[in-house]
């Protein structure tokens, strides 16, 4: 079950696929409108066939519909529906690869979406933390971020802050409960 926290605005994406979750089918055929034509294009892009797009495109609403209450609702929507897309084009492809649907440039194009994609949540992920970083103790933070983004081990994280290496290790150890608790309540 899709576990939702309300938000001022109703008709985001994702209260709109919590609403379909709960029964409500006008919100999806919101969904669908809003969507509908980005999907198409997308999946033409990797198809190179109309017909063939307009047919993955449908399948990724239903696909959608089917697995509404499995969308993990601390990502975007937008992010989970290309995904599915990609996927059933994949599928799309793997059916009808005897036929030669996909060009060798539409797979790359797929391939690109793909990681595309695979950045997009990536990025999405370290804005969530530098988000979350930003609202511990200046001395959690700055551990933090020399022992992760920077890659420092805790003697030369010592060295630098001219703190003994148990106080890094304890600062690191708290900075990370409280990361874990800033990321929970999000």
């Amino acid at each position: 079950m899709i576990d939702f926290v309300m938000t001022k605005n109703t008709e985001t994406d994702e209260h709109l696929l919590f609403q379909t979750s709960q029964g409500q089918l006008t919100a999806f055929e919101t969904l669908v409108r809003r969507y509908q034509n980005k999907i198409h294009r997308h999946c033409q892009g990797l198809l190179a066939d109309s017909d063939l797009a307009w047919d993955a495109a449908q399948e990724t609403f239903i696909k959608v519909f089917d697995n509404c209450n499995s969308f993990d609702c601390h990502k975007k929507f937008s992010s989970w529906l290309y995904r599915i897309a990609t996927n059933t084009c994949w599928d799309c492809w793997r059916k009808n690869k005897n036929q030669r649907v996909l060009e060798h440039q539409s797979i790359r194009v797929l391939v690109e979406e793909e990681i595309q994609l695979e950045n997009l949540e990536k990025r999405e992920l370290k804005e969530k933390i530098r988000g979350a970083l930003s609202q511990l103790p200046a001395n959690f933070r700055r551990v933090l971020e020399y022992y992760y983004f920077e890659e420092k081990n805790y003697a030369e994280i010592a060295e630098a802050l001219g703190v003994p290496i148990n106080t890094v290790r304890t600062w690191i150890r708290r900075g990370k409960e409280g990361l874990a608790k800033i990321l929970k309540d999000t």
